[in-house]
């Protein structure tokens, strides 16, 4: 038998569920109000916020809140150029900065004494060449930065979103999906999957896939809408854990990799792969501020900013590094953790925990080892585990004690035999 030197080792603590790297920041840390309603990106890498509040900036280490005219609730804005356009409460126009650095609001409706009606709230802005289109519930207002030229549509119906794929503008309406054509309105479908009528849903994003478009609904649903007019359900791949009947998307992205992100009203966040495949549901217990997401931003370093109902989070999910959470106390606190022959082993106060590496499966306990783990040494291919009731050998999620070992803090081999192999590597002896 194998013999091994006990040592004290010092641990390390680590929480126990594999999530990338997330910063959340309360109304306290950015001295606004609780809701983000939209985010933007500068050229100059600043972050901003539609809040509730004002304009809120964050330039990677300080918040800064522009107030609006009135301190009226902002609910859209977009960054073009050295402007960001937004969209508020019976008003539209654009923050700039001034001589002095500070962003000032200009009105384009005030200064050009168009008529913004009673409670009117401009909910999205579209960007494409020189126009931005500034959507409220009822009409576009579209304006040629260039030319300073204004247009008006008024469909006559409720707008409930709209969008630009490949510089064509589309809207929801109450009667189905519609694009623009010459500033008219042009039926695409009237399916009853996609009317924002009652007990119906409601899209809330739109997405080039080759020739069709991808539709996603505020039920959770992919359509694919070929260039016949025929709608094709796109099924996803669910996790048998999770009930989608109840979930509710707000807000809908497309990642640079091809992935998803779907925001939710008091589901948190769902990424999904390319495939339609979920990968991950990160809520409040998961380390997000708030269940409840309204807003999505990839910014240039591939970070995904949420707009929360209250507050903020920040998801660096493309970083190389894996944080482990255990907010409600399942596995108990962590003191070792090792990958040994595609398993992940966790031990914690409360005894082995293990799962394949990478898969979706929750940790399950090893029999037999309930109880304080101290340490985790892989030697010779072989893991061993340094248990408060002795040493055990494990694999493949089982684990066999070592007879005659008591409490056990840690594993090494003996100097003494790697100094002799060493000399008989040196001199043959």
């Amino acid at each position: 038998m194998k013999k091994f030197i006990l040592i004290f080792f010092i641990c390390f603590t680590l929480q126990s569920q594999l999530l990338p790297p997330i910063q959340s920041y309360s109304p306290e840390d950015y001295k606004g109000a609780n809701q983000n309603w939209d985010i933007t990106q500068s050229l100059d890498n600043d972050i901003f916020f539609a809040n509730s509040d004002g304009l809120l900036k964050y330039n990677g280490s300080q918040w800064t809140v522009f107030p609006s005219p009135g301190g009226v609730i902002v609910r859209s804005i977009k960054s073009v150029k050295n402007r960001v356009y937004a969209g508020l409460y019976e008003n539209f126009g654009y923050w700039e900065k001034n001589n002095q650095g500070v962003y000032e609001f200009y009105s384009l409706s005030d200064d050009n004494k168009i008529v913004v009606e009673n409670d009117e709230e401009f909910w999205n802005i579209l960007h494409y060449d020189n126009w931005l289109i500034f959507q409220s519930l009822s009409r576009l207002i579209m304006y040629n930065e260039s030319s300073k030229i204004f247009k008006v549509l008024n469909p006559n119906q409720d707008i409930f979103n709209s969008f630009i794929v490949d510089k064509q503008v589309y809207l929801t309406l109450s009667s189905g999906l519609y694009t623009l054509d010459e500033g008219k309105e042009v039926l695409l479908s009237n399916d009853s999957r996609l009317r924002n009528r009652s007990q119906s849903p409601h899209i809330v994003n739109i997405f080039k896939d080759n020739r069709n478009l991808l539709i996603i609904t505020d039920k959770m649903e992919f359509f694919k809408l070929l260039p016949t007019g025929k709608l094709e359900a796109w099924d996803l791949k669910y996790n048998d854990d999770f009930d989608y009947t109840s979930v509710n998307v707000y807000d809908a992205k497309r990642l640079k990799d091809g992935g998803f992100a779907l925001a939710t009203v008091g589901k948190g966040l769902i990424l999904l792969n390319s495939n339609g495949e979920v990968i991950n549901i990160i809520n409040k217990s998961k380390g997000i501020g708030n269940n409840t997401v309204l807003s999505l931003f990839e910014d240039f370093d591939n970070n995904l900013w949420l707009g929360l109902d209250n507050g903020i989070s920040l998801i660096n999910s493309k970083s190389a590094f894996k944080i482990f959470n255990d907010n409600d106390g399942r596995l108990g606190t962590v003191y070792a953790s090792k990958l040994h022959n595609k398993y992940l082993y966790v031990g914690t106060n409360q005894g082995l925990f293990f799962k394949r590496y990478q898969s979706k499966n929750d940790f399950k306990l090893i029999p037999n080892t309930i109880g304080q783990v101290w340490n985790l040494t892989e030697i010779n291919g072989d893991l061993f585990c340094g248990h408060n009731e002795g040493s055990f050998l494990i694999n493949e999620g089982k684990a066999v004690k070592i007879p005659e070992t008591a409490g056990t803090w840690s594993f090494k081999k003996p100097f003494r035999i790697i100094r002799i192999n060493f000399r008989r590597n040196l001199f043959g002896i």
